[in-house]
């Protein structure tokens, strides 16, 4: 089975170089290629975004293309660390047909964020 994991590091955050070397031991450790992507395949103009739109959202289109080439493909955010200790996620999560994916949102607590939306656009009935 080949395996990948994917991230996107376009630009020069220095968290990126933490991350990065956290993914290629995980990646080393679970049998995986490494593939960061540090440039726009799928460049976009988001001209006066209503919603602070990013061009480099649309990278993640890649994935796609990877999953012709690799069995699994796992997308890490760039601003994370993985432990030396993390298990084989590819191990727990085993059916290829299934795209498992962490809902941030139902664990993380939003109201700062939510907070900054309602001041732009008004009260909102958000999704629960």
């Amino acid at each position: 089975m080949r395996k990948a994991i994917f991230t996107l590091a376009i630009g020069d955050n220095p968290m990126y170089q933490a991350a990065i070397l956290s993914f290629k031991h995980y990646a080393d450790k679970v049998g995986a290629d490494l593939i960061v992507s540090d440039e726009l395949h799928y460049p976009i103009n988001i001209h006066d975004p209503h919603y602070g739109a990013n061009p480099a959202w649309a990278e993640k289109l890649r994935i796609g293309e990877l999953l012709k080439e690799y069995d699994r493909v796992l997308y890490l955010d760039a601003d994370i660390l993985i432990s030396p200790s993390a298990q084989d996620i590819f191990k727990q999560y085993t059916d290829p047909m299934v795209i498992y994916m962490l809902n941030e949102g139902a664990i993380c607590d939003r109201k700062f964020e939510r907070q900054l939306i309602e001041n732009k656009l008004g009260r909102l009935n958000w999704p629960m």
